[in-house]
């Protein structure tokens, strides 16, 4: 699996890289070699009225499709944190719908989210 880490003109400093290759790792190991290469790019966005939010995108060439998932939050720990729980999930989903039009079926609809 290789990892490519990017913060627009900025240095990714070797803790935030850490955190980054371990969220990833933690969210991708169920799903072996049909993982193709990571790039995750970090940002901060903001208006003058709100404060700066740190932003996470992360693209996943799967093989023979491209996912990719983006979050916000607060610090860029949590920005990546909160984008590799989101790239499992939607890791799972894309390989069952593959894995249902393999055996020629239909995918099953997406569950309705519960609002709280």
């Amino acid at each position: 699996m290789k990892v490519r880490i990017h913060d627009g003109s900025n240095p990714v400093d070797d803790r935030l890289r850490a955190h980054v290759e371990r969220r990833l790792d933690y969210a991708l190991h169920a799903f072996g070699d049909r993982v193709g290469a990571i790039v995750v790019r970090l940002s901060s966005e903001g208006t003058p009225r709100s404060p700066a939010l740190n932003r996470c995108d992360i693209d996943v060439t799967l093989r023979p499709r491209n996912l990719r998932v983006a979050d916000t939050g607060a610090s860029a720990f949590i920005a990546v944190a909160n984008a590799s729980d989101r790239l499992a999930r939607a890791l799972g989903r894309a390989l069952a719908r593959e894995e249902a039009w393999a055996v020629g079926g239909q995918p099953s609809p997406p569950k309705a989210k519960r609002r709280k």
